[in-house]
């Protein structure tokens, strides 16, 4: 059948695809602006979509199915009117996606020199040497947390009907990246562009988390500022210590393809135990929580 292109409900579909669209284009702006960036800058490309493989990796796994899992039940509760709920499913998710990211953007920053030389090994990745893959994975952990959140309130956002103000906002993040994205490039040394360009994704992505975030809050009241002030602080304390404990261990190990598997598989299995140690007390997080299928709404 044929829409009546001036029934209201069509037109408010047309209007939130055309918003969604701008959130896709802000997305891309910062990729965009890296490649422009990192152009003529011998490897800067090329590395940065290098340890860009390994920052996505993590969120993959985690950010990705807790938002895709949460969303429709983030919808369904907000739409009958069950605010309580929708507010605990988000920060049941935040709960979930927080700590995990931090460790992992922990191990990242810390066990950088050992995997850049461990996968940069293999074909021509470090052409130009290791320590501009290293410096660009150790930049992407740091912007980990943030891309993970951001993903996620961005879906809270869009499931709750702010199409407009979420699209928005992750323009107005792309656009405040991509500035930082500059003035790192001009500053640091030009063997470090795909660490300047790392920087400046991270930043984008921990831009609009906070301005997403804050977004969620005032219009479902969740996550309370209580909550997740804890939750991230306890889990970038935790992570911290986490990723001290993996670079001490790490130091004696050699430089052999060998030599580093092994410096990554203890000094990651030693950040993960003094990770679990402290995040309960510091973040107030159940691990075994963590580990439960089901843990988000569950």
């Amino acid at each position: 059948p044929r829409w009546d292109l001036e029934n209201p409900a069509v037109k408010a579909l047309r209007g939130s695809v055309g918003w969604a669209m701008l959130s896709v284009v802000g997305t891309l702006v910062p990729t965009g602006a890296a490649v422009l960036f990192g152009f003529g800058v011998e490897g800067g490309v090329a590395v940065f979509m290098f340890a860009f493989a390994f920052f996505v990796l993590p969120h993959a796994l985690i950010a990705v199915p807790v938002a895709t899992a949460v969303a429709p039940r983030v919808a369904d509760s907000w739409h009958r009117g069950n605010v309580a709920d929708t507010g605990l499913l988000i920060e049941r998710s935040a709960r979930t996606i927080v700590p995990l990211l931090a460790l992992a953007g922990a191990g990242m920053a810390a066990l950088s020199w050992p995997a850049a030389r461990l996968v940069g090994s293999f074909g021509q990745a470090a052409s130009q040497g290791y320590a501009p893959i290293a410096h660009a994975m150790a930049w992407f952990g740091a912007g980990l947390l943030g891309y993970g959140m951001a993903f996620l309130m961005t879906r809270v956002l869009f499931s709750i009907g702010d199409v407009q103000q979420a699209a928005i906002l992750i323009t107005v993040a792309a656009a405040g990246g991509v500035a930082i994205m500059a003035a790192a490039t001009a500053v640091m040394p030009r063997a470090d562009r795909a660490a300047a360009l790392a920087l400046g994704y991270g930043a984008t992505q921990t831009i609009s988390a906070a301005l997403l975030t804050v977004r969620a809050r005032r219009v479902t009241g969740a996550p309370t500022w209580s909550a997740v002030g804890r939750l991230t602080i306890g889990s970038g304390v935790a992570a911290a210590v986490a990723a001290a404990a993996m670079l001490i261990v790490q130091r004696p190990f050699g430089t052999a393809r060998i030599d580093e598997a092994a410096a990554i598989l203890v000094a990651g299995s030693v950040g993960v135990l003094v990770f679990v140690a402290l995040i309960g007390p510091l973040a107030g997080v159940d691990v075994r929580a963590l580990r439960r299928r089901g843990a988000v709404g569950g």
